[in-house]
């Protein structure tokens, strides 16, 4: 159920969201009428000819009005391909190796299942290595309603939401409190690349 505000912040962000997106949109499709128009056209090139005082080379022409398209638009790059975690794997020097453990496309659940890893591997170590984190990760306090902290198994801990950074830098945080590298955990990408810590 939102309320009215969540509503309005709601209608707000779309707004916004949909001008960006129009703006986008515009660039690319301007940046395209201006390429057909100044990649060697014909009509063009002939009116610049006709227009300038002396009677210059077509090819000199050419050459200008390819210096000002260069000059004036630079092409709209596409947006790379989004990328985000499609798995992780978790292999420390002289143990098995665990994974690849499917994550569904967002960064905290690597967070939450690493923990998870944790527990069933150092039970005994768990709870202090978890509390010696700052307050604002881990919280053995459930959430009054909503998501978030998300319960990290039946342990009685909850991990906090952040952004990748804040995933990577926690995952490294917790890998050390257990006495493993960061190189002990990869993050597969859905691209197919391979993010270490």
């Amino acid at each position: 159920d939102k309320t009215p505000m969540d509503r309005r912040v709601l209608a707000e962000a779309r707004a916004i969201f949909r001008l960006r997106q129009k703006q986008k949109d515009a660039d690319k499709a301007l940046t395209s009428a201006w390429n057909k128009l100044t990649n060697d056209s014909p009509e063009l090139v002939g009116f610049l000819s006709s227009i300038a005082k002396h009677r210059y080379d077509e090819d000199m022409v050419r050459e200008f009005v390819k210096n000002l398209q260069v000059s004036l638009v630079q092409r709209i790059p596409d947006k790379p391909p989004s990328s985000w975690p499609s798995s992780f794997t978790f292999q420390a020097e002289g143990e098995d190796t665990i994974g690849p453990i499917p994550v569904k496309s967002q960064w905290s659940p690597i967070l939450v299942e690493l923990c998870l890893l944790m527990h069933q591997h150092h039970p005994e170590k768990f709870v202090e290595a978890l509390r010696a984190m700052p307050s604002n990760w881990f919280t053995e306090t459930p959430p009054d309603s909503g998501n978030w902290p998300k319960p990290i198994g039946n342990t009685g801990f909850y991990a906090h939401n952040v952004g990748k950074g804040g995933i990577k830098q926690r995952c490294g945080a917790v890998l050390k409190g257990f006495g493993y590298p960061l190189s002990a955990l990869t993050i597969e990408m859905n691209n197919g690349e391979v993010i270490t810590l």
